[in-house]
């Protein structure tokens, strides 16, 4: 049941994600009604859209491991799978939502460690 509730937050999340991208595409559509801003206030506008998008995925990110870790955690006790392939997947999963977790409270360390990374682990988790 904690499973399916951190997978319907975190579905709810990354949908809210998804649809703040159109928001972003609007502001650089370049619309009759964004006249009225300045050049550099929408690039600035368009970058805060970019860097929330990046700390709202992180949450989601953070919430797709747990979910993920609770249901190898269920597979790993139930047996349905092999025991290793379970347990891979609850490390997977875990450090996926770990490494996500610490984006959120050290923001400066996507400096040094490639967004690449995370996008592998969070497509080996799913």
């Amino acid at each position: 049941m904690l499973a399916t509730g951190w997978g319907l937050i975190e579905t709810a999340s990354l949908v809210v994600v998804t649809l703040s991208g159109l928001r972003r595409l609007r502001i650089l559509s370049g619309a009759d009604y964004l006249h009225a801003f300045e050049a550099n206030q929408l690039q600035a506008l368009a970058r805060l859209s970019v860097g929330a998008h990046g700390a709202a995925y992180n949450v989601g990110l953070v919430l797709a491991g747990l979910r993920s870790t609770a249901f190898c955690y269920l597979w790993f006790e139930s047996r349905f799978i092999p025991r290793a392939l379970a347990a891979w997947g609850m490390f997977g999963s875990f450090l996926m939502g770990a490494c996500a977790f610490s984006f959120i409270i050290f923001p400066e360390l996507a400096k040094v460690v490639p967004v690449e990374i995370m996008e592998l682990l969070s497509s080996y988790s799913n």
